[in-house]
């Protein structure tokens, strides 16, 4: 007797490991040594390759280190390098899965005892594209009554990664001496899917620190950005997913002499994952009214991705000076602002967001230039139809960010963030995975059979318990509805004789 299996796929995107990195670069000696005073330290950090072998991860990344200081001779200078570094973790994997890492500078710090050290500690987290597959039953015999039900499967319909520049302008009414760092950021803030093609958009976020006319001043660039990207297998229906990287950034000086004009041309990266969620029906328990059934059940668990929501808000916090610094006079530019996410937590209507916005406040006081390091931490919570027991990756971006001095060692800060939330379910279908025919069992002649069900008794449970089939079990009751059974229910069947 022969019944009909078929492999059920899910596709997912699964957390394979997280580690943290201290990541150190020593000054050469010839720049240290020019060096009078630090006024901005920061770092930022990419993934270059991630690759598995058989439960081990493979991880190479770089850190941007970047430093504006004032030298001996009393000029503002700013020096730019580069720290590669590598790291082999262990992991659930297996070689040749397709891995993405996602690199977050959670500290940067620079250290004057002995030599001058850059010190940025950064955490990296694995996912790793998982294909989960399971074998299942959806055709019996003629011999067999079967239970049928449908279950829902998300698969990865399309996978995209699209390139594309997006450039602005600032005019600065004046010359501009030398740039002395540049911040950037990109995330996305919009997706729909359609016919053959995503639309995604979202915003590119920076900041110029430069020197003009012996002073450091900055300009701030908000770029909306809006893509339609081409993915064979997408339709109205998908449900997308989407991370985007600033890839590589310039800043190209114009205008004329005493009106330059200060250029960013950035390449960005969106990756783009399209999933579709299916029905499919098998069965999920069979029996015989002449022999046992020897039944074997399994289950299909995966992390399946359910939507992507995006949220803005802002804060106000203050940053204090401690007592032995010299009052502020006055805000020269806030630089370096980062967005740290701590936590996400989801609720039954909301979803609380917290975090540490890390930014450099660049001030004049009574000894000239000055600055300090602002940590703002923030609890955020936002309106969310989700399920609690959800799983939430989340990223964000500072948007925009500034501040006033509010009193002599106060300086008010005015933070605008920008996040993406999205929203993952633990799956477990559970399935029928294989059936043989068993012995000969007997078969209940009763003239009558009288069942009287029990919390979680279906139709079928009185069918294997009678030896009769559902469907004349419910024409000789047709009080009952449904296939559940409620504790009490009496369930009388009648056996024609002869």
């Amino acid at each position: 007797m022969d019944f009909s299996y078929e492999s059920i796929v899910a596709n997912c995107l699964r957390k394979i490991t997280s580690f943290d990195r201290v990541v150190e670069f020593k000054v050469p000696l010839a720049d240290g040594n020019n060096i009078s005073r630090v006024l901005a330290v920061s770092s930022t950090g990419k993934t270059v390759t991630v690759s598995a072998g058989d439960n081990q991860v493979h991880y190479d990344g770089r850190v941007n280190f970047k430093l504006v200081y004032v030298n001996h001779e009393g000029e503002i200078m700013a020096l730019d390098y580069f720290a590669d570094f590598s790291e082999r973790v262990s992991g659930e994997v297996r070689s040749g899965t397709l891995l993405q890492g996602e690199l977050n500078v959670l500290e940067t710090d620079i250290s004057t005892s002995n030599e001058l050290k850059l010190t940025s500690v950064v955490e990296v987290t694995i996912y790793g594209a998982e294909r989960v597959e399971g074998e299942c039953i959806t055709a019996a015999p003629e011999e067999c009554e079967c239970e049928r039900k449908k279950i829902t499967i998300t698969t990865l319909a399309d996978s995209k990664v699209y390139d594309f520049e997006v450039t602005d302008e600032e005019q600065c009414h004046t010359d501009v001496e030398k740039v002395l760092m540049t911040d950037c950021d990109v995330i996305v803030t919009e997706l729909k899917a359609g016919d053959g093609v995503a639309f995604a958009g979202g915003d590119f976020v920076a900041t110029i620190t430069y020197l003009a006319e012996g002073e450091i001043r900055s300009a701030s660039y908000n770029v909306p950005f809006s893509e339609e990207i081409p993915m064979s297998g997408v339709s109205f229906a998908s449900l997308l997913s989407a991370s985007a990287t600033v890839k590589n950034v310039r800043v190209v000086l114009a205008g004329e002499e005493g009106d330059n004009i200060l250029r960013i041309e950035a390449l960005v990266s969106v990756k783009i994952n399209a999933f579709e969620k299916t029905e499919r029906e098998v069965i999920d328990d069979v029996f015989m009214l002449t022999n046992e059934m020897v039944l074997e059940r399994g289950n299909i668990e995966y992390i399946a991705f359910e939507q992507t929501l995006f949220f803005r808000d802002k804060f106000i916090q203050s940053a204090m000076l401690a007592e032995n610094r010299s009052a502020v006079r006055e805000i020269v530019a806030v630089t370096n602002a980062q967005n740290n996410i701590a936590s996400a937590t989801p609720y039954e209507d909301s979803i609380r967001i917290e975090g540490v916005v890390g930014a450099t406040i660049i001030y004049k006081d009574e000894n000239g230039l000055n600055s300090v390091k602002a940590e703002l931490p923030y609890s955020l919570s936002f309106k969310a139809d989700i399920d609690p027991s959800s799983y939430l990756k989340v990223s964000g971006v500072v948007e925009s960010i500034s501040a006033r001095v509010k009193r002599d060692r106060e300086i008010e800060v005015t933070t605008k963030l920008i996040f993406k939330v999205e929203v993952l379910r633990k799956v477990s279908q559970n399935v029928l995975k294989k059936a043989e025919v068993g012995e000969a069992k007997e078969i209940n002649t009763s003239v009558i059979s009288v069942y009287i069900a029990t919390d979680g008794d279906t139709i079928w449970d009185v069918s294997k318990a009678v030896s009769a089939t559902p469907r004349s079990i419910l024409e000789q009751n047709p009080s009952v509805t449904g296939n559940a059974l409620s504790d009490g229910d009496r369930i009388i069947y009648f056996r024609k004789l002869g």
